[in-house]
């Protein structure tokens, strides 16, 4: 199971991840998110701080997922990428997808 901490700041919800996104954290952390969805809580933003590796479904799922959140209005969105994560992310352009920030 991912650890990791939940709050909310408005209508944000932060999710502060304290695991790496192997497979079967990311199971977890798709449910997690698809629950948030469906309690039309659409704003997420996930804290990176502590992720030094993510596997390349993680990177599918966060695709897929930011574009059901797209749908309805709201995004999901990243923090704090380790520089490891940052640079996977700028091989692939993900910030052309998801907004990711510092």
């Amino acid at each position: 199971m991912i650890d990791y901490t939940k709050e909310k700041n408005q209508n944000e919800i932060i999710i502060r991840l304290k695991s790496n996104l192997n497979f079967e954290n990311t199971v977890y952390l798709r449910g997690l998110l698809k629950s948030l969805l469906k309690e039309k809580k659409l704003f997420v933003t996930l804290d990176l701080k502590k992720v030094s590796f993510l596997s390349s479904y993680a990177i599918g799922i966060f695709i897929t997922l930011n574009y059901d959140f797209k749908k309805l209005g709201g995004e999901i969105k990243f923090i704090n990428p380790t520089s490891h994560v940052k640079k996977i992310f700028d091989c692939i352009n993900l910030d052309k997808v998801i907004n990711i920030s510092k």
